[in-house]
């Protein structure tokens, strides 16, 4: 369960995540990779994740909307991104909790 605010390719956020995907798709494709798309991506930043089996064994089913309904058009700041991380769905995780990351791209500050 999560709560996230997604974005769309006609905005500045949704454009920085979706172009290494169409380079990283062109690249596996022109290296003869059969790329198969199940499912559309949506460009977005989690904002709250509950662990699922944290979840199960307190008995939530959702994320309770009153926690984040009126908050939908709140502005919370501005955060700086520092990194992009490809992540490898699935219930294995790194050392700290985190997805495993076949590829990270840190920026400089």
């Amino acid at each position: 369960m999560k709560i996230y605010t997604a974005s769309n390719s006609n905005d500045i956020i949704g454009s920085f995540l979706l172009s290494p995907l169409y380079v990283l798709k062109d690249e596996l494709r022109n290296s003869g990779v059969n790329v198969v798309e199940r499912h559309d991506f949506l460009p977005h930043v989690t904002i709250l994740k509950i662990n699922t089996m944290r979840a199960r064994k307190a008995k939530v089913e959702k994320i309770n909307p009153w926690l984040y309904v009126n908050l939908k058009d709140k502005m919370f700041g501005q955060q700086t991104v520092d990194s992009v991380h490809l992540c490898k769905m699935g219930y294995e995780r790194r050392w700290d909790g985190f997805y495993n990351t076949p590829a990270e791209i840190i920026f400089r500050t």
